[in-house]
């Protein structure tokens, strides 16, 4: 299991440049595939060197952390990947060098920061109907480490059940815009044993609790999640797939890579982060279930364009954690994952 880790999420890539240059000269530049210059503890970092020498690639680049050997790495697009568990925190350079073909060193640093961690995650977490969640700790954030399986809201009132609703009713409200679905929970085709592994499929009302989003003093939208817990935005997604290397290798870090339900592509099964997702599949409505065992879809809290929200998915296909761009429409029914409010 990881150390705590996370990142300030911005949208970009970071593009460090070593010096003015012309086609001709010979360069060197690191890339961080993240997007910011201060990780917590634990983090796994993943760096590019885009060398050039000359009209040349250049194969093979060294880096050293803190003048420490770290490894002689391929030049762009491979990337090498420091795993920062064991470091303390503070400080850090990084610097990417190679000898070009006129003897000249060329050579980037930049500095990164290591912060320490600020939570505290408890070992498990428990929804008003009573049902108990493993709990895993992410960079800086607490996750839930199973699929919620609440048939409440979390003040108590019943959801209604879309798997044993009869005949056309649950259809015609699919037909509905968004703005008049109400909210459903189901199990995947009508068998209520599945959510034992896989917890319960939601549409979007029912996981913010509403087709109004109402989001509490710190801007946190508590859906269907128990007290001091709230459903994830795009950006707490990203915090996550960040630390555990990015959108590229993350995905395979956040499946339950014992299970035989995962095709091995990636890091190797050791390597898990103790999220333990599961390809629980989603359903368009109460006769129409698809990708069990292919595909995990969750809800995030944010919505997109109209009648839209953001979710993440994890294929059998890849080892990414697909996050941007990805939106569907509120009606479907999606898996949920829940994260603790902020530090302790």
């Amino acid at each position: 299991m990881y150390k705590p880790a996370s990142l300030i999420i911005v949208f970009l890539v970071l593009l460090l440049h070593s010096c003015e240059r012309n086609s001709d000269e010979a360069s060197c530049e690191i890339l961080l595939q993240v997007s910011s210059m201060e990780f917590y503890e634990g983090c796994t970092i993943p760096i590019s060197v885009l060398a050039k020498d000359g009209n040349s690639r250049v194969d093979e680049v060294s880096l050293t952390i803190d003048n420490n050997a770290h490894e002689e790495v391929e030049a762009y697009p491979n990337i090498s990947y420091w795993n920062t568990v064991g470091y303390e925190p503070g400080e850090y350079e990084i610097l990417a060098s190679f000898v070009s073909k006129d003897q000249k060193l060329l050579s980037h640093k930049i500095s990164i920061t290591l912060l320490p961690v600020c939570v505290d995650c408890p070992v498990e977490v428990t929804d008003v109907d009573g049902n108990h969640y493993a709990v895993v700790q992410i960079g800086n954030q607490c996750w839930m480490a199973e699929n919620m399986r609440s048939t409440s809201y979390a003040d108590g009132t019943p959801m209604i059940n879309g798997s044993s609703s009869v005949g056309d009713s649950l259809l015609i409200t699919f037909s509905q815009p968004a703005e008049q679905l109400i909210g459903w929970y189901f199990y995947y085709e009508g068998d209520s044993l599945h959510a034992k592994d896989y917890g319960y499929l939601y549409n979007w009302p029912t996981v913010v609790n509403g087709v109004e989003v109402v989001r509490d003093s710190r801007g946190f939208i508590q859906g269907i999640a128990p007290d001091g817990w709230h459903i994830p935005e795009v950006g707490e997604w990203r915090q996550a797939i960040d630390y555990l290397g990015g959108i590229e290798i993350a995905g395979a870090r956040l499946k339950d890579l014992s299970s035989s339900l995962w095709r091995q592509s990636g890091p190797d099964r050791s390597d898990a982060s103790g999220f333990a997702a599961l390809p629980g599949g989603f359903c368009l409505n109460n006769t129409s279930y698809q990708e069990e065992g292919e595909s995990a879809y969750f809800w995030t809290a944010s919505p997109s364009i109209v009648n839209h929200a953001y979710h993440i998915l994890l294929s059998n296909h890849d080892s990414r954690a697909n996050v941007l761009g990805h939106q569907d429409s509120k009606r479907f029914g999606y898996s949920v994952r829940c994260v603790m409010n902020g530090c302790q």
